[in-house]
């Protein structure tokens, strides 16, 4: 599958309609997302949306935080530019940081936020990438913030990959793909994203230095977690 403007398969200005028929239950994975950050912190001021591709997630959040500040990131300007574009349509007020992977967004915004959500971006990253990544939203959060992390997973076994795996395309096709289109798709399983366990994320999440870690989300390969930084 060709690469285009971004890490992803689809090109940024049909994302969102591709999207919708690739991932199950894509539009819980914001409004559960929203939920839990209102569970655990009601009233945020500052918010930092990782990889914020077209700018969904701050489409979804601003309707429950009214007097939030959102930030938004993106290593892709084709992501950066429709998701601009969206915002300003709907009136969302929100800064633009950057064309930034997550561990490249500068210092000056360390201790900044009280909420970091990457949603669907951090699985695309090698391990050593992954690590430094979850380090920058730990060091990006204010004492008490919340980093939530959405991605796909790797199941426990070859055996339960290859049932997850068939799954995940059965769904793919009940949603609107072709089979052809939805193995191709999940072809790239292993080679253009790579998943880590559940355990393997809690593991990494504990050795960044987050000690509230919890699953809140859990459907066919894909996983949410949040993660709460305490003070020292």
């Amino acid at each position: 599958m060709n690469k285009v403007d971004n890490t992803t398969p689809f090109n940024s200005n049909n994302y969102d309609d591709n999207i919708k028929i690739t991932q199950p239950f894509y539009q819980d994975f914001y409004t559960e997302t929203a939920d839990i950050i209102k569970t655990i912190t009601p009233s945020p001021n500052n918010w930092l949306d990782t990889g914020c591709g077209t700018g969904k997630m701050i489409e979804v959040a601003s309707k429950d935080f009214i007097n939030t500040n959102f930030h938004i990131s993106d290593p892709s300007k084709e992501m950066i530019k429709i998701a601009k574009e969206k915002l300003q349509q709907k009136n969302i007020k929100h800064t633009i940081i950057g064309n930034h992977k997550t561990k490249d967004i500068p210092d000056n915004y360390n201790n900044k936020f009280n909420v970091v959500t990457a949603i669907l971006s951090h699985h695309y990253l090698n391990k050593i990438e992954r690590e430094k990544s979850f380090n920058r939203c730990y060091n990006l959060l204010d004492n008490k913030g919340v980093f939530i992390n959405f991605e796909i997973i790797k199941p426990t076994s070859e055996t339960t990959t290859k049932i997850s795996i068939e799954r995940w395309k059965n769904a793919q096709v009940k949603m609107g793909k072709t089979e052809d289109q939805a193995t191709k798709h999940l072809s790239r399983y292993g080679k253009e994203y790579y998943p880590i366990t559940l355990n393997e994320h809690i593991s990494l999440l504990k050795q960044t230095g987050f000690n509230i870690i919890d699953i809140f989300w859990l459907s066919h390969m894909q996983a949410g977690f949040y993660a709460i930084k305490e003070p020292n």
